[in-house]
């Protein structure tokens, strides 16, 4: 064990090794606190986390430039859910199974959807800012966030937001530290707003061998007043296949499917839990490529290009969420190249795609690639601003991670 763990010890804090690095596992805020002033006091250099599987994107750097790890895993209660009020607020150990178990009892439906729920900590989806297919229908997931609890770099505890929705007042700070990335703070706690879990669900699928045939069908989507909970294309290897979802009540929802159905022509149509579960194997796409992945961020007006340009590349498998611009590459075999060649390999992408309006950041690949393209997001905008915030909320420079923009640690 090493000597920061052993210090850690005699203050009751527990804690194991994740590879050669210190983990510490804090029960609670009073230790968490205790360990921030520790490194606070010591210049010890910090990279909270949850159970660790966004680390490789998130923060790549986590195995050489970090003192000591400290994972909110074992804070792991639901403080209060409120099912007249639609909200729920958990620590931030809580896994998104264990929060979607506890609120559809209760009639409720949890975002985002996101992949591998079971290993998917509260705090490190709001830390990383993830959302899910279902974002078409629900929007970001900051949206959805009314409060939170949170240790800054010295220890201090801050709340922003409240629990309700009736509550929430002053500055939207927790918008601020939802995608942060554990660079400003360590979540706590957050709260947030549910939506009523529908009574009927509806995954109609298209396939075709083409994408301009189902590029089309996309255009004409867009003109129905249906709203999908996701509607999502997908191309791994064989046919492109093209997934609408669709959750209502009654007739309303019937006429949905019926306007969709004429739009789509599907092959396949799903209901009830059938459709739930062609819903949660296309939320975990998200999670499948494993190493090699990127993602693509555009406007959805630039989608159907981005797309174009993209299909006359070899050996891509391409995830797109057509409602809101993202899409998610995976490159089989980058991950047993070189850095070198994964740097070299992502740049020819960015070379592609930067003239048709789309930016691409690396995901899991190694992480001295993750070092050289970050320069490439060097000019993105208001960047001086994230800096400025930086310095003001984690002034020694704690949480700070070299793949930052623009930064170094």
């Amino acid at each position: 064990m090493s000597a920061l763990l052993e210090a850690l010890a005699k203050e009751g804090i527990e804690g194991e090794l994740l590879g050669e690095q210190p983990l510490a596992l804090p029960t609670n805020e009073v230790q968490v606190q205790a360990v921030l002033r520790r490194a606070h006091t010591d210049g010890i250099r910090v990279l909270p986390m949850g159970l660790g599987s966004k680390l490789e994107w998130c923060r790549p750097e986590y195995s050489s430039n970090a003192d000591l790890l400290l994972s909110t895993r074992r804070l792991d209660t639901i403080v209060d859910y409120v099912p007249g009020d639609g909200t729920l607020t958990a620590q931030a150990g809580c896994t998104m199974a264990q929060l979607e178990e506890r609120v559809r009892a209760g009639g409720h439906r949890l975002t985002p959807a996101v992949a591998r729920p079971d290993v998917s900590t509260l705090g490190g989806v709001l830390a990383a800012g993830l959302s899910g297919p279902d974002r078409q229908k629900r929007g970001p997931v900051r949206h959805h966030v009314l409060g939170m609890r949170v240790a800054l770099s010295d220890g201090t505890l801050a709340r922003s937001g409240g629990r309700l929705v009736k509550n929430v007042t002053g500055f939207d700070l927790h918008r601020l530290y939802t995608g942060s990335r554990g660079t400003l703070c360590v979540l706590l706690e957050a709260s947030l707003r549910l939506f009523p879990r529908a009574d009927d669900h509806t995954h109609l699928v298209r396939e075709e061998a083409e994408l301009g045939g189902l590029l089309t069908r996309c255009a004409n989507l867009r003109a129905l007043e249906s709203e999908p909970l996701a509607w999502t294309m997908e191309n791994h290897g064989g046919p492109w296949r093209l997934h609408v979802a669709l959750e209502g009540r009654g007739r309303a929802h019937e006429e949905d499917v019926r306007d969709v159905e004429r739009v789509l022509d599907p092959q396949e149509v799903l209901r009830g839990s059938d459709a739930d579960e062609a819903f949660d194997g296309l939320r975990d796409l998200e999670a499948a490529g494993g190493w090699g992945e990127a993602r693509v961020l555009t406007r959805p007006s630039r989608l159907s290009a981005v797309l174009r340009k993209l299909d006359e590349e070899e050996g891509l498998q391409i995830t797109a969420q057509m409602g809101f611009g993202e899409l998610r590459l995976h490159l089989p075999g980058l991950g047993e190249v070189s850095s070198e060649r994964q740097v070299e390999r992502l740049g020819e992408l960015r070379q592609i795609l930067t003239p048709l309006g789309a930016r691409l950041e690396p995901r899991t690949v190694q992480a001295q690639a993750h070092a050289e393209l970050a320069s490439a997001l060097a000019t993105q905008p208001a960047l001086d601003w994230m800096h400025r915030l930086q310095d003001e909320l984690d002034p020694k420079a704690q949480f700070r991670s070299p793949s930052f923009p623009g930064r170094r640690a």
